[in-house]
């Protein structure tokens, strides 16, 4: 399933904030 750009720059964004928190 393709994903959009807004949709794939929210999970990027969601994982380097997880990643620097943990």
């Amino acid at each position: 399933e393709a994903v959009s750009l807004e949709d794939y720059l929210t999970w990027l964004k969601n994982k380097i904030n997880f990643d620097f928190n943990v």
